[in-house]
């Protein structure tokens, strides 16, 4: 086996030679694929995350918008209510039979109204 090795050894050291010449560029043409591919999909992904950026901005904005118009219709409502209620201040809730006088009842009935009207 040896005297074979011996005899054949420049055929052997071409063969290696030739098998890692091989592996080098097929190494260098796999790194050229993975890295196009990882470059075209971090651009999707960059292309994505911009797109969702855009989206919460969009929701982060109607959210501010939506919260705004609450806190204001509530203290607007919130005016209404009291103003009802300093108009019934002073005024009798009953009347001498114990039925809701007729403040009362208009004073509750506008109440209601408005709140339904929210």
């Amino acid at each position: 086996m040896l005297a074979l090795i011996l005899s054949k050894w420049k055929e052997i050291v071409v063969v290696l030679a030739l098998l890692g010449s091989v592996y080098i560029v097929y190494d260098y043409i796999y790194d050229r694929g993975v890295n196009a591919t990882n470059s075209e999909w971090e651009a999707k992904l960059a292309k994505q995350a911009e797109f969702r950026q855009q989206q919460i901005d969009t929701i982060e904005q109607l959210s501010k918008t939506n919260i705004e118009q609450t806190l204001l219709a509530n203290d607007r409502m919130s005016k209404e209510l009291k103003a009802l209620q300093k108009s019934i201040i002073g005024k009798p809730m009953t009347t001498p039979d114990c039925q809701p006088s007729k403040d009362f009842v208009d004073i509750y009935n506008q109440t209601i109204n408005k709140v339904n009207k929210k």
